[in-house]
């Protein structure tokens, strides 16, 4: 059995729905996913009837680049150049589904609640801290800022890449934090998040934990009286309470859409010679181009049948908890936990983030498999009966025993920001190009840093451009 088309996009996430949508305006599209869902993460996860979000997920529309409309311009090499089009992803999706602004994510240090400073840059909670913190922080940069402007002071980041790359992130913080600030806001939420030290993570990849980049001189006008502000960052979230929707509403879009056929299968072949056939099953797909928005490894499986290296990963641990509104005694979207007593790293409440009025909330509490062991916590059980004590210690919940609870662990979820998964990357990416001529690469297999929400959206509506 064959089937022909123009293009073949091949991936279950966003970018390939997008740009099977996209392409479809005046191409055949045949869109092969190999495994049950559609949206990758993104899809969330239905427990009990009701749908979770696997970690945070917003959308993030504000980018503090100059905006652009020239689509075609969009670089993947070029580290964080989506920005440039965010006000475009906006216009995309809120021509889909509804969308709500959501509350100001906030941040738990040494015991207190403050507005959140790892992604909504607020920095009054340094306001906030005990005074010999202050005092030992002010000293620290007034000396950072009397050495004057440095090589690895945070405004040259995007002046001089290549040494950020060959710099780790701690060297890169305390030259532009100091080491108190690094050390109470840094080194956790890498430890936390990844179990690895800053130390071991190129500094250009510092925004992939979340974790920020200051400039000294902002920090210690804060610290001094002063007012510094830097921009607020909004973030975004579907009305409906799940991030889901916006999965739902492409699907739906490329059921309907008369140019795409969707596959639902796992491919056993692929070959190039000057036009693309890959084998699903026992249907042969043939086209003149393929679009591939999985990891390079699965490509290179489908090609030859030779696994290649994998990346170094780390696991992740969710407890999705379900508690009527009435027991919860702190109102948050999101809150970033620093606090070194819970290996806990940040916690997410659905409903207070959209608005949604219900009821029962929906809560999602995310941690480091490993930073559990680190702590103790040796299974699930082990899991839901510290987040209940944290909860209840925090002031969050103090019944935590209302609430239903559930853990689950998501084994090598995510890639290490580290040199050697670097160097993987650009290794098979050019093992792909080469056998590969004019294949077209979305998420991760774009770029090793170029896989967010966002990037795939924008690598997919440029295709979109260029073959219609």
């Amino acid at each position: 059995m064959k089937a022909t088309a123009d293009v073949i996009v091949y991936g279950n996430n966003v970018g390939a729905l997008v740009a099977a949508i996209e392409l479809a305006t005046t191409n055949k599209v045949l869109l092969v996913n190999p495994i049950p869902n559609w949206g990758a993460h993104f899809a969330g996860t239905t427990i009990n009837g009701h749908l979770f979000d696997i970690g945070m997920n917003y959308f993030e529309f504000t980018g503090f680049h100059q905006t652009s409309g020239d689509l075609m311009s969009y670089d993947v090499t070029r580290r964080n150049d989506s920005a440039r089009f965010f006000h475009l992803v906006r216009q995309y999706f809120e021509s889909r589904i509804d969308i709500c602004e959501v509350p100001a994510p906030q941040c738990f240090v040494d015991g207190l609640y403050a507005g959140d400073i790892v992604i909504a840059n607020e920095l009054k909670v340094l306001k906030l801290l005990p005074a010999e913190a202050r005092d030992r922080m002010r000293t620290e940069l007034q000396a950072i800022v009397a050495a004057g402007l440095f090589a690895l002071h945070a405004s040259r980041k995007k002046l001089d890449e290549a040494l950020f790359l060959a710099t780790d992130y701690r060297t890169v913080s305390v030259s532009n934090h100091g080491q108190t600030f690094h050390d109470l806001f840094i080194e956790p939420l890498c430890r936390k998040i990844f179990n690895m030290s800053s130390a071991d993570m190129p500094a250009i990849f510092h925004r992939i934990p979340w974790a920020p980049l200051f400039y000294p001189e902002t920090l210690l006008d804060i610290l001094n009286g002063g007012e510094a502000k830097l921009s607020d960052t909004p973030f975004h979230y579907p009305a409906a309470g799940h991030f889901a929707a916006c999965i739902e509403a492409l699907v739906q879009e490329a059921q309907q859409h008369p140019n795409i056929t969707m596959i639902r299968d796992k491919v056993t072949g692929l070959s190039y010679d000057g036009s693309y056939t890959m084998t699903t099953g026992d249907t042969e797909l043939h086209a003149q181009q393929l679009v591939w928005c999985a990891d390079l490894q699965s490509l290179l499986l489908c090609a030859d049948g030779v696994q290649r290296p994998q990346f170094q990963r780390t696991s992740i641990a969710l407890v999705f908890l379900t508690i009527d509104k009435k027991y919860l005694d702190r109102s948050f979207s999101t809150l970033f936990v620093f606090d070194t007593g819970s290996p806990v790293y940040r916690i997410t409440d659905q409903d207070h983030a959209a608005g949604t009025g219900n009821e029962v909330h929906r809560v999602v509490v995310e941690a480091n498999c490993d930073q559990l062991a680190a702590y103790g916590i040796a299974d699930g059980a082990g899991l839901v009966a510290h987040t209940a004590a944290l909860l209840k210690s925090m002031g969050i919940c103090t019944e935590p025993g209302k609430g239903e609870y559930l853990s689950k662990y998501f084994q090598n979820a995510i890639n290490l920001p580290i040199l050697p998964n670097l160097h993987l990357f650009t290794k098979l990416q050019a093992e792909v190009r080469e056998r590969f001529p004019g294949i077209e690469l979305v998420g991760n297999a774009s770029g090793y840093v170029s896989t967010s929400f966002n990037d795939q959206v924008v690598q997919a509506m440029k295709l979109g451009l260029k073959y219609n």
